[in-house]
């Protein structure tokens, strides 16, 4: 606003037509009517709601699924972090 009143001009001009005072009145111009009582509302037969579809997410696929805890961790990576340990252990010994 600062601007538009530093250059000499109309905040107006600068507004959508869709939000001025007479759009607002063309598009409520018309009688809204109300919505009937819940009694006189037609009833319907209910329907069984399904869950929606499984669709596949984009990007690339995980290789493997998460393991439960339950499951106990993967040998693979046991071995791994037992082997950097041993490290670390075999380091202190030569000290």
């Amino acid at each position: 606003m600062a601007v538009i009143t530093a250059k000499r001009m109309q905040g107006q001009d600068f507004v959508n037509v869709y939000l001025t005072k007479e759009a607002y009145m063309r598009t409520y111009n018309n009688v809204i009517h109300p919505i009937p009582d819940q009694a006189a509302w037609p009833t319907i037969k209910p329907r069984n709601v399904l869950p929606p579809l499984h669709k596949r997410m984009h990007g690339h696929p995980k290789k493997n699924r998460k393991r439960g805890p339950e499951e106990g961790p993967n040998k693979k990576e046991l071995w791994g972090k037992m082997k950097g340990m041993w490290r670390i252990w075999s380091q202190y010994q030569n000290l």
